[in-house]
């Protein structure tokens, strides 16, 4: 029972803290590392139950049932050498000779153990039970140990030699590779020192869960990159959508806003009429005076600059309300919240400065103001048409002061 407890202990612990990687997953297994991982633990699950079961036969008695534990715990050790060297090439991501040769390596060995399976049926080189039932170990045994030996250790510096070579994020996973490898080639030295006490075991139990722990947390790091990689590309394309939705909808010469958004804005004004959710706004039409004659005496430049200060002056004076360009000298402004509150201070404040500008010749623009009216008006249209009358209204009232 005390060699066994180790092996139940072991056992215990990989399938509580590798249940995740224990269970088939298509989806997961598509990922070679899991997959991979996956059998390797198995193997070790099928040599910590052998050794559990060989302690209880070997201290009952049962020779023949020890006898053929044996076979599959020498079995199950040829396998985990060599899962363990599939593992340790895809882990490290890397095709070298070196992990070719680890490759062969794992397959020699995996070969040569179950040949000496085989062989000490018939020549018992490998191990036996005497007459009176204990167990006697032969130079096949020292031989096996010897290459797992040489494999794990050489493995190992291979893996820590390669981790001063190698940037992050393959770094870590050289030096897990190198740990394992010398602790275990530690373990096996031990192993073929005491062959009655469960080293090898106690050996795989530390390991796994080492290799668990770097696994996992590079699994989490793995996914928190990738979500990182993912909300980056995301925000890009906000801000790519953002820029595309500015460049759609903005003015090219005033920077306000342009007739496309003008219309979008408009069509949600007729959605919230519709469904009587709107909110008390206004709108006011405003119209440049003599950019004709600008254009026709000092050139389209000169009238441009005209127009983009005319588009100033407007934001300026109605600093909380979206601005549309909606022609060529034509604009238009929504008033609601506190622009639509104070709607008659701020139209009265932007004409008696159009009536300093007119008498400065700085710019002068035209305005009209009109307010929604629930249950007369319909639709937004309705509401613009007043406006654009009363700003006409000012516009010859302007005129006839010339």
């Amino acid at each position: 029972m005390s060699y066994s407890s180790t092996g139940i202990l072991a056992l215990v612990i990989l399938l509580i803290i590798n249940h995740e990687f224990l269970r088939r997953d298509p989806e997961s297994d598509a990922i070679l590392i899991r997959r991979d991982y996956r059998q390797f633990l198995c193997a070790v699950a099928v040599y910590f139950v052998a050794d559990i079961f060989w302690g209880f036969l070997y201290e009952a008695g049962l020779t023949r049932f020890a006898y053929f534990d044996t076979v599959v715990y020498f079995a199950a050790m040829a396998a985990v050498a060599l899962l363990w060297t599939r593992c340790v090439i895809i882990y490290l991501k890397t095709t070298t000779r070196a992990t070719r040769l680890l490759a062969i390596v794992g397959w020699v060995i995996f070969t040569l153990e179950i040949a000496f399976i085989v062989i000490n049926f018939f020549i018992p080189e490998l191990f036996r039970f005497d007459a009176d039932g204990s167990y006697r170990v032969g130079p096949l045994r020292y031989l096996s140990f010897g290459l797992q030996f040489l494999m794990f250790i050489l493995s190992g510096f291979y893996s820590l030699t390669g981790s001063r070579k190698t940037e992050s994020p393959l770094n870590h996973r050289y030096q897990l590779i190198g740990v394992f490898g010398i602790v275990m080639g530690c373990f096996v030295v031990y192993q073929i020192l005491f062959p009655l006490l469960p080293i090898y075991a106690a050996g795989l139990l530390i390991c796994t869960c080492v290799i668990h722990i770097f696994i996992f947390e590079a699994e989490k790091e793995d996914a928190s990159r990738k979500l990182r990689e993912l909300l980056a590309l995301e925000q890009s394309e906000k801000s790519e959508l953002k820029t595309a939705r500015e460049i759609a909808y903005i003015d090219g010469l005033t920077k306000v806003k342009n007739v496309h958004a003008y219309a979008e804005a408009t069509e949600n004004i007729n959605t919230r009429i519709a469904a009587g959710t709107i909110a008390p706004f206004g709108v006011i039409a405003f119209d440049l005076n003599n950019l004709k004659k600008i254009n026709d005496t000092m050139g389209h430049e000169t009238g441009d600059r005209y127009i983009c200060e005319a588009a100033h002056f407007i934001c300026h004076s109605f600093t909380h309300s979206p601005v549309f360009r909606i022609g060529g000298d034509e604009f238009t402004a929504l008033l609601e919240g506190e622009d639509y509150e104070n709607r008659h201070s701020l139209i009265e404040a932007f004409e008696r400065a159009m009536e300093e500008n007119r008498k400065n010749g700085k710019v002068v623009v035209s305005a009209g103001l009109a307010e929604y009216r629930p249950g007369e008006d319909a639709d937004y249209h309705s509401v613009f048409e007043r406006a654009d009358r009363a700003m006409y209204k000012r516009k010859e009232a302007i005129k006839n002061l010339l």
